[in-house]
């Protein structure tokens, strides 16, 4: 008897969590039916469950994961709150691009300001850390003619709001505004200069376009007017990493990611070509495995660590400057209150999740916080004063030794 018991206990232990045995269900555009391949999908805690298939197809769900969100760049959130074999239908939203403002006739530089706000999860074998943050962002493309100027395309931060929610191996769970380890990686996902159109969409009103790597699509094009938008998979062709510039030099250096997957989607686009003024909205998704900028520090040695980022970009200003007016600009970081972060119309909302996340960490008691703080001993007494006395002869004898 005991034996038999011992073996079901067994067996249960090994039994996975139950996933829905419904068909996929296939995420489709409302107007046209058209499968939306890539859009990403979040489970009810607000972590990244995987991505739709080529042909819109939901990836494997586990009934506790319900309800979902799907996002898809240029459509609003849709939740599904049970499994359902039928096609889920995305709405498409309107998403203005901000007028171009010209402060000179010179247009040597243009400076673009954004919405960034992303969704990032680090994951322990004992640990979740997850994080919603949101930022305001700048960029300064020179324009093709000027070569005294080299700017930025790596996003400058403005101001950022972080809201972190901690969970252990034992489902205790804490939350936070602050974490001592920066984990995300959408601070390195620059954006990308001028490309050619393809020749099928060169002039065209409607067309679109596939180019395949050497296992899967590498890129996606599709033209509707003056309105054009790319899906890549930045891991199918090397030669797409030009257009995350910035995060392409870890890859290439051996960083072990799973997927990266990046959606623009360009407004007033002419018949030939891109350039950075047409970027109106970009996603994406990144998924690493490994040690990430020294988490080490906080984890354990031996512990893999996986993480995997999900960020929207909305450009909200666009203006040209002269490279007078944007190296001045560069040397002085301008004044940007944190409370006027906020989501331009036609973003999306968050999930209830994580509107639930920003409540928690708003109410946090600070004063009860910094109470609970113990204070660092190293700081204090004469032993710290002197130790810092030391360290700053030191420095001034490497200043002349140099």
């Amino acid at each position: 008897m005991c034996r038999q018991v011992i073996l079901i206990i067994f067996i249960l232990s090994l039994t996975p969590p139950a996933y829905s045995r419904e068909a996929a269900a296939i995420v489709v555009d409302a107007a046209d039916d058209t499968p939306l391949p890539k859009a990403s999908v979040f489970n009810r805690n607000g972590r990244l469950a995987g991505l739709t298939s080529e042909t819109g197809e939901m990836p494997p769900l586990a009934d506790s994961d319900y309800p979902v969100s799907i996002r898809c760049i240029g459509y609003d959130t849709r939740t599904i709150c049970r499994p359902t074999s039928s096609r889920i239908k995305m709405q498409e939203l309107v998403y203005e691009l901000p007028e171009a403002v010209v402060s000179s006739r010179q247009q040597e530089v243009l400076h673009l300001t954004g919405y960034l706000r992303e969704f990032s999860t680090l994951t322990t074998g004992s640990d979740t850390v997850t994080l919603f943050r949101e930022k305001a962002v700048d960029y300064m493309l020179p324009t093709a003619h000027t070569r005294k100027f080299r700017g930025w395309r790596i996003p400058r931060v403005l101001a950022s709001k972080s809201y972190y929610h901690f969970t252990d191996i034992n489902g205790l769970d804490s939350v936070s505004d602050r974490f001592r380890q920066h984990f995300s990686w959408s601070d390195w996902v620059g954006i990308a200069s001028h490309a050619d159109l393809p020749e099928a969409l060169k002039g065209a009103e409607i067309a679109s376009d596939t180019t395949y790597g050497k296992y899967s699509r590498a890129l996606a094009w599709r033209r509707n007017g003056h309105r054009v938008d790319l899906d890549i998979d930045l891991l199918a062709d090397t030669a797409n990493l030009h257009w995350a510039p910035g995060i392409a030099s870890f890859i290439r250096d051996g960083l072990d990611v799973y997927s990266f997957n990046m959606k623009y989607a360009f407004a007033g686009v002419g018949e030939n070509e891109i350039l950075p003024n047409n970027i109106s909205k970009m996603t994406y998704v990144i998924e690493t495995k490994g040690r990430v900028l020294d988490l080490f520090r906080v984890f354990r040695h031996d512990t893999p660590y996986y993480v995997n980022t999900y960020a929207e970009l909305y450009i909200t200003a666009r203006e040209y400057l002269t490279v007078k007016q944007a190296r001045k600009n560069e040397n002085r970081l301008p004044e940007y209150d944190i409370t006027a972060i906020a989501a331009p119309p036609g973003a999306p909302e968050p999930e209830a999740s994580v509107k639930a996340l920003i409540e928690r960490v708003n109410n946090i008691d600070r004063s009860k916080e910094q109470l609970a703080t113990a204070p660092d001993r190293r700081l204090s007494g004469t032993k710290w004063a002197e130790r810092h006395k030391k360290n700053r002869f030191l420095q001034f004898l490497k200043s002349i030794l140099h």
